[in-house]
C-alpha cells in the first residue's frame, strides 16, 4: 500500500491484521512504524504519553487505533502534541 496521504495512513491503521481487533501490541506497531522510515520517534512518544490502552489475554498492552493514529499524525508532522490533545 502506497502511503502518501492521511486517508491511505488511516486506512493502513484500521485495516492492520492485528491479533485483536482493538488495537496494537508493541510488537504489531513496531511492525507498522517499518513504513515510516522518516518519523519523528520522540513527538510518536509523546503523543501516547497519558492514553488508555487494555491488556489482552497475553498481559499486553493493546493501544487503541486512534491513539496509533494520533501518534503518526504528530510523529510525521513534527509537531509537539499539546494539553488539549490528550484524551
Amino acid at each position: 500500500m502506497k502511503i502518501n496521504n492521511h486517508k491511505s495512513i488511516r486506512e493502513l491503521v484500521y485495516s492492520y491484521p492485528t491479533q485483536d481487533k482493538m488495537g496494537f501490541t508493541q510488537t504489531e506497531l513496531d511492525d507498522l512504524l517499518i513504513n515510516f522510515p522518516n518519523i519523528n520517534m520522540e513527538k510518536f512518544n509523546d503523543s501516547l504519553n497519558f492514553i488508555t490502552c487494555m491488556l489482552n489475554e497475553n498481559g499486553e498492552c493493546v493501544i487503541y487505533h486512534h491513539d496509533i493514529l494520533k501518534g503518526l499524525y504528530f510523529g510525521l508532522s513534527n509537531k509537539q502534541p499539546g494539553f488539549l490533545d490528550f484524551d
